[in-house]
């Protein structure tokens, strides 16, 4: 039997420092702890805190595993981000984008500061979701 329920989930990444004037690579970002048994297929962002010593960043979150900028599996955008930011107020609905269903977001910086990589980029993310328990 499968039941389906709302469960509040709130992740903590370390992503990949970013050079100085060049984007990162995408980051998987699991939306539940990989110890969970829930099967993710949906959810609600509701915020994210994003910090790094960059003076001039931007960060995208997207649905699927290799999406392109300004596509429909990129559901928030935040630019020109100065050093850090807390984001408390969203209610974006997002359904996993990949092919095999994954609980999984992924993340891609841009660091527009031509004098400062990033370094270490500390990310925490705030999801409403929407979970199937076998």
């Amino acid at each position: 039997m499968i039941r389906k329920f709302d469960l509040v989930s709130i992740t903590e990444h370390s992503l990949t420092s970013v050079a100085k004037s060049a984007t990162g690579s995408e980051e998987t970002i699991p939306v539940v702890d990989e110890t969970d048994e829930y099967n993710v297929d949906s959810g609600i962002l509701k915020g994210f805190l994003c910090s790094c010593s960059s003076t001039d960043y931007d960060i995208s979150i997207r649905t699927k595993a290799e999406a392109l900028a300004d596509s429909f599996n990129e559901i928030c955008v935040y630019e020109g981000i100065n050093k850090a930011v807390v984001v408390d107020d969203l209610n974006i609905g997002w359904i996993n984008g990949d092919t095999t269903s994954t609980n999984n977001l992924y993340i891609v910086v841009t660091n527009n500061d031509s004098g400062n990589a990033t370094g270490t980029i500390s990310l925490s993310i705030t999801n409403l979701i929407h979970s199937r328990f076998n």
